[in-house]
């Protein structure tokens, strides 16, 4: 006998695209008004004025679907009255599934989550003559000194399977008492990656995985978040900062500088430096606690706002460079054609010459801007569009809700980064949307 799982969910802020898009530029705001930064770059009204089309671009092509989607639901409901026929199915939430089905595509992600690790461990420590016993910035070193393997490649396809099988513990919960063996497993292999990626000395993966954590968790909430859950993200923001700010200071450590002087000379440096007042205070207060923290905060300001003002340099100094036609935002799939035609210009080049200043984040528009120059207010629009279609699915096809959650976070982080750009982003939004119809195949959805 099939079970019903039903998943009614509840409102939320991040599972509006326009509105995220909105608490995304407003914390960008709030970022960089509240820390002690200031733009040290001159910049015309072209950047402020590609930045807000981008917005009102991407704006546009939500409610542009809306306005279809209503219109067709009204002639669906009168339709419905003319006919007096009333479609008993539409009224139902949720799908029937069965928990066998269920627990079985639980243990093949699983399966496969643990397979990408085992052959990132292999890849790193055997292929590739990776040490624990160095430094962060060695094992980097070893890496690039030895081109990606099969193997990688392999892993890194495969990993995104870590995250989704986090949804699939929530989807038992949500149904089924016995839950707790599926919640832990799931919450193991979930931060597996997160992890291996900090003993190589990246952070983007372990920033990426809390956004992805917690909106699949709000999407499987059926009430209000109480106050242990908003305990429980207050502490692990806390703690992300911490970490953030350990890692870097290592780094620095690991080369001979100072904190003080990477706030002054990093690439983040380059548009945005501390204020005169915080500048000082620091200068003459070095290893003081206050010091400290107000580093932490600076540091962490130039990295979250820095992208929107190299967006702006970026527009105005373009000239001279060439649109890279794609291949800045899709990088990685270049970058794989590249190896099946090695006619192709090499992908780092393109990267270089479409970019004026080349290695800082560019928020989410500085990729399709060198790729379209203004034409990327279509791909934007495009990009709105399929947000609003995957946000909307996730609502009542459970298989949606990675993608949906993903979207949701390249949304929110639009001044920041470009997650297609980025290689964990892109193979992210490849296993997910595989995954969306996997779910569909399966379940009948």
């Amino acid at each position: 006998m099939k079970k019903q799982l039903t998943y009614p969910y509840r409102q939320i802020v991040l599972a509006n695209p326009i509105k995220s898009s909105v608490w995304g530029f407003a914390l960008f705001l709030f970022i960089y008004l509240a820390s002690p930064i200031e733009t040290v770059i001159t910049y015309s009204l072209a950047g402020p004025a590609y930045l807000l089309f981008m917005y009102l671009s991407f704006i546009c092509g939500v409610l542009f679907l809306r306005a279809i989607t209503t219109k067709k639901t009204i002639l669906d409901k009168t339709s419905d009255i003319l006919s007096k026929e009333v479609n008993n199915q539409k009224q139902q939430s949720g799908y029937s599934i069965r928990r066998k089905d269920l627990i079985r595509l639980f243990w093949l992600l699983f399966a496969m989550a643990t397979l990408s690790q085992m052959m990132w461990i292999i890849d790193r420590f055997y292929l590739r003559g990776v040490s624990l016993a160095v430094d962060a910035l060695e094992r980097r070193d070893a890496l690039e000194e030895n081109s990606s393997t099969l193997l990688s490649i392999m892993s890194a396809i495969l990993s995104p399977a870590a995250l989704v099988v986090w949804h699939i513990a929530l989807s038992i919960k949500t149904q089924y008492k016995k839950h707790k063996k599926y919640t832990i497993l799931a919450v193991f292999i979930f931060w597996l990656p997160a992890i291996n990626s900090t003993i190589m000395g990246s952070r983007s993966t372990f920033l990426i995985s809390i956004f992805i954590f917690f909106l699949v968790w709000a999407y499987h909430k059926n009430d209000k978040i109480k106050i242990s859950g908003l305990l429980i993200i207050l502490t692990t923001f806390f703690l992300t900062t911490v970490y953030f700010i350990q890692t870097f200071l290592h780094r620095l450590e690991l080369i001979g500088l100072s904190g003080l002087y990477s706030i002054q000379n990093s690439v983040y440096a380059f548009t945005l430096q501390p204020s005169p007042s915080s500048l000082n205070y620091m200068s003459n207060n070095e290893g003081n606690f206050l010091t400290s923290i107000l580093f932490s905060i600076t540091n962490i300001a130039q990295y979250y706002c820095h992208g929107v003002f190299e967006l702006f340099y970026q527009i105005d100094n373009f000239q001279g460079f060439e649109h890279s036609l794609g291949s800045n935002t899709f990088f990685v799939l270049y970058k794989f054609l590249t190896m099946l035609a090695p006619f192709l210009p090499d992908a780092f080049q393109l990267l270089e010459s479409g970019r004026p200043h080349y290695g800082a984040f560019g928020t989410f528009f500085g990729p399709l801007h060198s790729d379209f120059g203004w034409f990327g207010v279509m791909v934007v629009f495009i990009f709105g569009i399929m947000a609003q279609i995957t946000i909307k699915k996730a609502r009542s096809d459970p298989g949606y809700i990675p993608l949906a959650a993903l979207i949701s976070a390249s949304i929110t982080m639009f001044p920041v980064i470009n997650m297609l750009n980025a290689g964990i982003g892109f193979y992210l939004f490849s296993f997910f949307i595989v995954y969306a119809f996997t779910w569909k195949l399966i379940f009948k959805c």
